[in-house]
């Protein structure tokens, strides 16, 4: 689902999925050489609780993850106080290369497309550049598996041991309740129900 309410900028497709009821968001940018969509991430509040991946084409070369360019950009540390405030971490690929390919044979290539996802995913350092998909495009895709973490929850049960003095209290705890339900046949539903109810609260409260 695309979420406008989160990010409401024309070059930031924010996409809610939801899997096995844990709700993530995927953001999609493309930041134009004024970095206007970096600019809103900066100056907005994006309200959600799991960020999965950032990815896209941020426009910014840097020697931080562009070994042919030995510059650094002075929009890099808005792009990491971004994705730090978000959770994730900038992702190295499988097959390091360039992902913006120049028109000619003269022009440089570049690293500009990247992914940041949570450091603790699976998929983290462990995305690909698809360089092989390019066809007529400039850009090569991205790709990644990324890990839907389900928080487990310990449930500990109450157990009594077999032939234990624990077990022998409890049974004549049960006992003495039950002996103390009327005894007179039922003649009705209700009371049925009633009785049903007494005999269930004797053992919830056991």
């Amino acid at each position: 689902m695309l979420r406008r309410d989160i990010a409401d900028h024309r070059d930031i497709n924010a996409t809610s999925i939801t899997i096995n009821n844990l709700p993530s968001l995927l953001l999609n940018v493309y930041s134009d050489e004024s970095q206007s969509a970096i600019n809103y991430l900066r100056d907005h509040e994006i309200n959600h609780d799991k960020i999965l991946i950032m990815a896209g084409d941020f426009n910014i070369r840097d020697s931080d993850w562009d070994p042919s360019f030995p510059h650094h950009s002075t929009h890099t540390n808005d792009l990491l106080i971004i994705a730090d405030l978000f959770d994730l971490d900038l992702s190295t690929p499988t097959n390091p290369g360039p992902t913006r390919f120049a028109d000619n044979d003269t022009g440089n290539n570049s690293v500009i497309d990247l992914m940041f996802i949570n450091s603790l995913n699976s998929g983290f350092n462990n995305h690909k550049i698809l360089q092989d998909k390019r066809l007529l495009l400039d850009h090569s895709p991205l790709y990644a598996e990324l890990q839907i973490i389900q928080t487990n929850i310990e449930i500990t049960r109450r157990a009594i041991k077999k032939d234990s003095d624990e077990e022998a209290k409890y049974h004549l705890l049960i006992t003495s309740q039950i002996t103390n339900l009327p005894n007179h046949p039922i003649s009705s539903v209700p009371e049925l129900e009633e009785l049903t109810n007494q005999i269930s609260s004797i053992f919830k409260e056991a």
